[in-house]
C-alpha cells in the first residue's frame, strides 16, 4: 500500500546504508529534479565536512541520468568519477529501473 501511495504521489526515496550495510531511508523528494538537487546537496555537504578522495556512479539503465550525473559531480567535486557502471538486475528489481547512485568515499587519512 506505502508502495501504492508513493506512485502516485511520485514520492522520490533517497536511501543510503547505514555502517552495517543495511538500506536507510536518507531524504525524501516529490520529483526527479528535486531528488537531484537534495542528492547533490547531501553530496556537497559531506564533501565540506570530509573531503571527498574518489566515487562512482551507478544506474539501473539510465545511462543519460548517469552521463547528467557525472557532469554535475566533475563539477562539484573537481573530478570525475572512478567508473560508471550499470547495476546488476537484481538491484534494478528492487530500487527500479532508472535508478541511480552515488558512491562516495572520503579521502584517507595521512598515517
Amino acid at each position: 500500500m506505502k508502495g501504492l501511495v508513493a506512485n502516485l504521489l511520485n514520492f522520490k526515496p533517497i536511501v543510503s546504508l547505514d555502517e552495517n550495510g543495511r538500506a536507510i531511508s536518507f531524504a525524501n523528494a516529490l520529483s526527479r529534479k528535486a531528488n537531484t538537487k537534495k542528492i547533490v546537496s547531501i553530496v556537497d555537504e559531506i564533501n565540506k565536512n570530509k573531503p571527498i578522495g574518489s566515487y562512482c556512479i551507478v544506474h539501473a539503465k539510465a545511462p543519460d541520468k548517469a552521463k547528467e550525473y557525472e557532469n554535475i559531480f566533475t563539477a562539484l567535486l573537481g573530478k570525475k568519477p572512478e567508473y560508471i557502471e550499470e547495476i546488476s538486475p537484481i538491484v534494478a528489481l528492487n530500487a527500479g529501473i532508472g535508478a541511480i547512485a552515488v558512491c562516495i568515499m572520503p579521502e584517507k587519512e595521512a598515517v
